[in-house]
């Protein structure tokens, strides 16, 4: 494909086990921690540039092949901008003891539960389903 690559290589800690990702090469307003890489996780369906719980810790770049950076990334990083926007909604207000069931009648739940189970199609994310999707009308 002929685009700059890095591996992100996050060492263990007392805290917890050591991780690695794929940087991608972007433009630098995309990338993570200003490092002109995308954050691409390998172990699981995520969002391309969706750092997770990764977002804090402390990395090492290992440099791992020169290209050409990858430009098209915006629309994949403004998913996950809009992704965790609306799981944080969704999730307050179920935090703060509302029932699921009452997302039908109010518009902004139901417009971003929506984005939330369109975003997991799209990008064939399942950890962020709530049980009742299971039962959703399929998108």
């Amino acid at each position: 494909m002929g685009y700059s690559v890095a591996i992100l290589n996050y060492p263990s800690s007392q805290l917890w086990e050591g991780h690695s990702a794929i940087g991608l090469s972007v433009p630098m307003n995309f990338s993570y921690n200003n490092s002109s890489y995308a954050f691409i996780e390998t172990t699981n369906p995520t969002i391309p540039t969706d750092v997770g719980i990764y977002s804090d810790k402390k990395y090492d770049i290992v440099y791992t092949a020169n290209g050409s950076s990858f430009d098209s990334i915006a629309e994949e990083f403004y998913d996950v901008k809009d992704f965790e926007n609306a799981k944080n909604i969704v999730s307050n207000f179920l935090q703060n003891g509302e029932n699921f069931s009452q997302i039908q009648s109010n518009q902004t739940l139901q417009k971003n539960n929506l984005l939330i189970r369109t975003l997991n199609k799209k990008y064939g994310i399942t950890e962020y389903l709530h049980p009742q999707d299971l039962f959703a009308k399929p998108i």
